[in-house]
C-alpha cells in the first residue's frame, strides 16, 4: 500500500506530491503547505500555489487546526457499503478556519443529534483499521 493509499483513493493525488501528508497524520501533525513566494498557507495541501503558480512550496504545522466553525454538515443513516454497522449514523461536515480554508471531514466526538451549524470544531488525526489514516473534525 502506498502512502497516499493509506489515506483513501484518490486517483488524482497519486501524482500530487502531497503523499507526505500521510506520513504527518501517522505522527498525529495537521500540516499544511505555504507558498514560499507569497506566503499562502494551504489545507488541505497542495503541491502548486495557483496563485503565483510556483512549486515553492514549505510544509508547516497548520496553526488554525484548532480554530473551525462548522458551516454545514449532513448525518447519513444510509450509508455506502463497507461501512460498519457500528458506525451508523455517520455526521459529514464542511469547517471553515480562519485564513479562508475549508475542509471536508466526518465529524466525531459528538452525538449526531448535538451538531449545529456555528459550533466551534478541531481537526485532528486519526488511525483506522488496516494501516490507514485520516483527519476527522471534533467539537472543541
Amino acid at each position: 500500500m502506498t502512502e497516499i493509499e493509506k489515506f483513501g483513493y484518490f486517483p488524482f493525488i497519486k501524482h500530487s506530491g502531497i503523499s507526505n501528508y500521510v506520513t504527518y497524520l501517522e505522527q498525529g501533525k495537521i500540516m499544511a503547505t505555504k507558498c514560499e513566494k507569497c506566503g499562502t498557507v494551504y489545507f488541505p495541501p497542495r503541491k502548486f500555489c495557483p496563485t503565483c503558480l510556483t512549486s515553492d512550496m514549505k510544509w508547516i504545522e497548520y496553526d488554525q487546526a484548532d480554530k473551525g466553525e462548522l458551516t454545514s454538515f449532513s448525518t447519513l443513516y444510509l450509508v455506502p457499503a463497507g461501512f460498519d454497522e457500528k458506525e451508523i449514523p455517520v455526521t459529514v461536515g464542511v469547517a471553515q478556519f480562519p485564513d479562508g480554508n475549508r475542509v471536508y471531514a466526518r465529524v466525531e466526538g459528538v452525538d449526531p443529534q448535538s451538531v449545529k451549524v456555528g459550533m466551534r470544531v478541531k481537526l485532528v488525526p486519526k488511525k483506522l483499521a488496516e494501516d490507514r489514516v485520516t483527519h476527522v473534525l471534533q467539537p472543541i
